[in-house]
């Protein structure tokens, strides 16, 4: 059966999460609007429309290009893995437009279930890439086999987000194996 209307275009979809994290870039969160979106894309806001419903769901589509470029390492060394997974995070969140974004998106979520749920879409990813380098660790015997994956991967990224979002403390390289070697003491197998 035939779907009427033109395939989708994957270089109009490219466009326009180009011109959405460059607009919030330049303008930030409150002021993002989808019109300049399909302006600046080249696109009719309709064709903007079809695709994502709300400002919300395209921010997200947007911001998941960025978040989810993670390289899962194995050095073969758990300790070094947490290591370069924690320092790879901290390059990544340090953005200047994820330091202006997540704030944005986790107080719309607090008023938006749905939107809550699709943000915490967007991690799971990269919190299911840490569970396997837990489960190496496992396998390694580094690692107690009854961890609490949820909870240790809390205190790796606890900190990070404390000082991202709260304290606003400067991050180094450094940072992550403190925190590594920090938690690691508390998980490690025994």
């Amino acid at each position: 059966m035939r779907h009427p209307g033109r395939p989708r275009d994957p270089a109009r979809d490219r466009a326009i999460l180009t011109a959405t994290l460059a607009l919030i870039a330049e303008q930030g969160y409150a002021e993002f609007a989808l019109t300049e979106v399909a302006q600046r894309a080249g696109v009719s806001t309709a064709t903007l429309y079809r695709r994502w419903p709300s400002k919300a769901p395209l921010v997200l589509d947007a911001l998941r290009t960025l978040i989810l470029t993670v390289n899962l390492p194995d050095t073969g060394d758990t300790r070094q893995d947490l290591i370069e997974f924690l320092t790879e995070r901290i390059e990544t969140t340090s953005s200047m437009l994820l330091t202006q974004l997540i704030p944005a998106l986790t107080a719309a979520g607090h008023r938006d279930p749905a939107l809550a749920e699709l943000f915490w879409s967007l991690q799971l990813p990269v919190r299911q890439q840490a569970f396997a380098l837990f489960e190496r660790g496992i396998a390694r015997g580094d690692l107690a086999p009854t961890l609490d994956r949820e909870l240790a991967l809390d205190l790796l990224l606890g900190p990070i987000t404390f000082r991202q979002f709260i304290s606003g403390v400067p991050m180094d390289a450094r940072l992550a194996s403190a925190i590594v070697d920090t938690v690691l003491r508390g998980i490690a197998a025994r």
